[in-house]
């Protein structure tokens, strides 16, 4: 029943995107006659699967961004499960599932893999490591400052400083060759949907304005978005209002226009006021109550409940998250699992199908370590034999361990399914004698402790990168872990074999080159194990169309429609 209101609601958002766009495009971005050299990946990809592409990402309403006369409506506002605490757009924060429209990148990425081009009018390839780029001449920011070749250059170094050099893996350097145009110099060709993560990672500021705000935005930020801060009371809730002069309502380039704009870039309402309520049964009395339009994130029990008493008005939306709930080990020397058959132990002990039902949230049992790429095998989502669960098989590898009753701990990103799939875990490795500590950290603190190897022993973690194997995969690649962490190898030791493996597969993806590195990683090595995907779900008021966007199905509140 879930599944057909999503999709009644799908549908109807569809019908009214037709309706007002009369079928705009949705090709990847650069101008033509260089789209398909500008961006082989999105040529490459595969679409993706129509229950993935969500449809709700187009809000039925591509005018509203240069509307004078008006908005949809004055006000919405949406319970968020979050307090990031820090608007800093160099820092990692987790303010729940939602998408804050303060600061804009080069390009953008959606579901579907298309690349929207946003701060850039043009992104053309000259040959397979050198692209030129060219900024529309009339960005400025909110506090009126120019934007400006120069200030890309200077952004993405200042995204690279802060430890994020893995989010601009191809890039070599920013030549600036004009007031407005650089030259994009790769170290090597773009591989398989890594325009769009490149061009896409760092956000991109005036330098100029950001040394005002003495070197940091953590309370002040001010970014060439279509939304303002207006306040922000920790704890509580955070107020954003149109910019009456965005400056992307000059864009009168029709076709550009058809090819880019993005649902990030609306703005379908003048204020937006995001409650922050980070209990999840608050949030949906607060919508029960009509206090709120949408909430970014729902527990399963609230969701039957609004579904079995539809005469509340409540509409829920699933909001599938593309990376699985996945943990790794630390197998340098000085942790317990650093021996493969305690690594094997603790994987044949733990069943994904009671896991993934175990879940407040929707999930299903998977088979492989990232299952939902573009270019994942299949049998990694429908299943195949995989460290099947079996506690004899369990207890023959813990014998064959050192394991000598030492304590592991499991570090884990404190969000509410990777919560509760880690304390089934626990129970689960109690039953055949491994004990486990907890060790929950928000987003900042766990970047901080997975450099630290004497802290964890298995961490589960978020293993983003883009939408295909290659760019995921990078994380476990001894050069990519040396950029992001500070030279440290991400499962604490350097394989020589996993990195040829990995390059291999960069190069040439194909079913021959994913299987040799799953044998090694997975079967031989047992570096790391996936349990299950999710989804989280979203709901909102009946007549609040909530649209979702990206990749974690985020939700975008100035891009709401509405029936009245």
């Amino acid at each position: 029943m879930k599944r057909t209101l999503a999709l009644v609601l799908m549908i109807c958002m569809l019908l009214s995107v037709l309706a007002a766009c009369g079928g705009g495009s949705t090709a990847p971005a650069a101008e033509a006659p260089a789209a398909e050299e500008a961006a082989p990946a999105a040529e490459e990809a595969p679409a993706a699967p129509a229950e993935e592409a969500t449809i709700s990402e187009k809000s039925g309403d591509t005018t509203a961004v240069a509307a004078t006369d008006g908005y949809l409506r004055d006000k919405v506002i949406v319970a968020i499960s979050g307090d990031g605490q820090t608007f800093e757009p160099f820092a990692r924060a987790q303010w729940g599932s939602v998408n804050f429209p303060i600061f804009q990148k080069l390009a953008e990425t959606d579901s579907e893999g298309n690349l929207r081009l946003v701060l850039l009018k043009s992104f053309e390839q000259v040959d397979d490591v050198t692209y030129n780029a060219e900024l529309w001449d009339f960005i400025y920011d909110t506090e009126g400052h120019n934007l400006k070749a120069s200030d890309v250059d200077w952004s993405i170094q200042k995204f690279i400083d802060e430890g994020n050099k893995g989010g601009v893996n191809r890039l070599d350097n920013i030549e600036v060759t004009g007031d407005y145009t650089f030259v994009w110099h790769c170290k090597e060709p773009f591989g398989p949907g890594e325009i769009g993560k490149n061009l896409g990672n760092p956000s991109i500021l005036v330098e100029e304005t950001y040394k005002e705000h003495g070197e940091s935005m953590a309370s002040t930020p001010v970014g060439t978005g279509p939304y303002v801060l207006e306040s922000y009371v920790p704890g509580s809730s955070v107020t954003m209002v149109a910019d009456e002069n965005f400056w992307m309502k000059n864009i009168d380039d029709q076709e550009w226009l058809d090819k880019n704009l993005y649902v990030t870039a609306y703005q379908n309402v003048r204020e937006i006021e995001y409650q922050i309520i980070q209990d999840a049964g608050s949030r949906a009395v607060a919508l029960e109550m009509g206090t709120v339009d949408a909430v970014d994130s729902m527990n399963a029990a609230d969701v039957d409940y609004f579904i079995q008493n539809p005469d509340l008005g409540i509409i829920p939306v699933e909001m599938p998250v593309d990376p699985p709930i996945a943990f790794y080990f630390d197998c340098n020397e000085a942790s317990p699992c650093s021996d493969v058959n305690l690594r094997k132990a603790i994987c044949y002990a733990l069943n994904n199908a009671d896991i993934a039902e175990g879940l407040n949230f929707p999930a299903t049992p998977v088979y492989g370590i990232h299952p939902r790429m573009y270019d994942a095998p299949e049998e990694w989502t429908t299943g195949r034999e995989y460290y099947d669960y079996n506690i004899d098989t369990a207890k023959e590898y813990l014998a064959q361990s050192g394991y000598n009753g030492e304590t592991l701990t499991i570090m884990y990103m404190n969000q509410a399914a990777i919560n509760d799939a880690v304390i089934m875990v626990q129970a689960a490795l109690g039953e055949i004698g491994i004990k486990v500590d907890l060790l929950p950290a928000d987003m900042q603190v766990l970047n901080e402790y997975k450099l630290d190897y004497s802290r964890w022993d298995m961490m589960f973690d978020i293993l983003g990168g883009g939408n295909y194997l290659s760019a995921v995969l990078k994380r476990f690649w001894t050069e990519d872990s040396a950029a992001t962490n500070n030279g440290n190898q991400i499962i604490g030791i350097v394989d020589g074999h996993l990195d040829e493996l990995f390059l291999a597969l960069r190069d040439d993806t194909n079913d021959e080159t994913i299987a040799a590195w799953d044998d090694y990683f997975t079967d031989e090595m047992c570096y790391g194990y996936a349990i299950c995907c999710y989804a989280n779900q979203t709901a909102c008021q009946a007549g609040v169309n909530c649209v979702l966007v990206g990749a974690q199905h985020n939700v975008c509140p100035q891009a709401f429609t509405f029936d009245d």
